[in-house]
């Protein structure tokens, strides 16, 4: 039989004590430390890291759609930012913020409370079963980390340095708890042209099977992990993989454009796209205010949490496009309290700054020219995002570092299939069929093993015969 890995993968969310936490009722009688905007708190990290951002694979961000028709794909133009492919601070912001909140465990600061349910035939027709919501799936394991509500009595780390507004379900918006962010992204610009773009491409379908999916997106709450059927779906007994990321791909997967489309069949559910080529440079950077150390270990691990680490950004993650390598190549660390000092009025804007060893600042964008010109001084950071990561939970390290490290790929990625007369069916025509022949399978139905701590590999799902 052949073996596929599912495009995509589950950090786990667990139930544990979070020491970062801000009790919401601290946080309403303004006890709250450096989380504030009002001043600036001393002994604490302000400043600017600057990131190189290279793809791996091609990558593609979007900007305006034209829809599609019955005879043509949708045509999505690529972002640009004066005229040349830019990354938006908008998808550079949700890449970091997501993968914060995986790593310190923390609320999710974006979800959708998902109704469950399936369909049955019964007394002579298809009835609709109501399963339990994915709140509260989730909330099964701790009702602290669904988006903040008037329930909520903490507030997580990285709601802490990325921000919320509450969720509110009665009341009047001015009565609603927020907070703004510490955090800003700059867009990534690069040197390149044009000529960094790749010919435009019709895209496969991105069909995918949805949640609830509980052979892919559910776990039992205890012991061995076995396949798990709509019809039984319970929230006493079942709880969610965690969160969601996708895959990397192959070298051959991807040098074999496996994203692309191979009949012009169901047009009108497919999108057209120029895709930025693989080797282009772009450059960021990250400015923040009042960070604590743990807060500053947390953003230096979301952005290069191993020197395998590559992220996955923009529209077809998991068609094999979207490989990024992040490398922070400057920090440079702003001491407000003597800056604006009487002393401090002619002092350089930094006061101490850390260049990694292929900084190359000579080829960073002219946005940098200030940056250009400092010199490293003696500044470790490396301790402190190796602090944070050896505190981190085991089971969601472990992870969060093998779904990211392109290495623990053995097998194709792809929604697994169904073989048809000795021969594998179509990726694009066929996406369903392994899941109804998983469904009627006699013995051992395939179903997506949890990542945890004893994770070694990644899980791999078998092909099987058609029903």
């Amino acid at each position: 039989m052949t073996h596929y890995h599912n495009p995509y993968h589950f950090v786990p969310v667990v139930d544990e004590a979070r020491p970062d936490d801000l009790s919401v009722a601290d946080f309403e009688d303004l006890k709250v430390n450096q989380v504030r905007h009002d001043k600036y708190v001393d002994r604490t990290f302000s400043g600017r890291i600057i990131c190189r951002l290279t793809t791996e694979s091609p990558i593609f961000i979007g900007a305006n759609r034209k829809e599609a028709s019955e005879q043509t794909p949708a045509d999505v133009s690529p972002f640009l930012l004066d005229q040349k492919p830019a990354i938006p601070a908008s998808s550079l912001r949700g890449l970091i913020s997501s993968l914060a909140e995986a790593a310190s465990n923390s609320a999710m600061r974006v979800l959708a409370d998902t109704a469950y349910s399936y369909r049955k035939w019964s007394q002579g027709r298809i009835r609709k079963i109501e399963l339990d919501s994915l709140f509260k799936f989730f909330a099964e394991i701790d009702p602290e980390v669904l988006p903040f509500d008037s329930y909520s009595e903490q507030i997580s780390i990285a709601e802490q340095l990325f921000g919320f507004v509450e969720d509110q379900k009665t009341g009047s918006e001015e009565s609603a708890i927020a907070l703004g962010s510490r955090i800003y992204f700059s867009h990534g610009k690069t040197n390149a042209g044009d000529d960094c773009l790749l010919s435009p491409v019709i895209l496969r379908i991105l069909d995918s099977p949805k949640p609830p999916s509980p052979a892919l997106y559910f776990k039992r709450k205890a012991g061995n992990n076995r396949h798990i059927s709509k019809g039984e779906l319970n929230s006493q007994i079942h709880i969610p993989q965690g969160r969601k990321f996708y895959l990397h791909h192959r070298p051959q997967d991807i040098n074999a454009k496996a994203w692309e489309t191979r009949n012009s069949e169901r047009n009108q559910q497919k999108t057209k796209i120029t895709p930025i080529k693989a080797q282009t440079e772009f450059y960021f950077h990250v400015d923040f205010d009042n960070l604590s150390t743990r807060e500053f270990g947390l953003l230096l691990y979301t952005l290069k949490p191993t020197p395998e680490f590559r992220h996955k950004l923009g529209m077809g993650k998991s068609l094999g496009l979207g490989a990024v390598n992040i490398e922070p190549v400057g920090f440079f660390r702003i001491n407000r309290h003597a800056r604006y000092s009487p002393a401090g009025l002619f002092a350089p804007r930094y006061s101490e700054c850390w260049l990694a060893a292929n900084a190359q600042q000579q080829d960073w964008p002219d946005m940098y020219a200030g940056e250009r010109t400092v010199t490293a001084t003696p500044l470790a950071i490396e301790p402190l995002r190796q602090a944070f990561r050896t505190s981190m939970n085991q089971d969601i390290r472990q992870a969060l570092e093998l779904i990211g490290n392109p290495a623990s790929i053995r097998h194709r990625v792809v929604t697994p299939l169904v073989s048809v007369n000795g021969r594998e069916a179509d990726a694009e025509q066929e996406t369903f069929l392994w899941f109804v022949a998983n469904d009627r399978q006699h013995g051992q139905r395939e179903c997506l093993q949890p990542l945890n701590a004893q994770s070694s590999e990644m899980p791999a799902l078998r092909s099987l015969p058609k029903a």
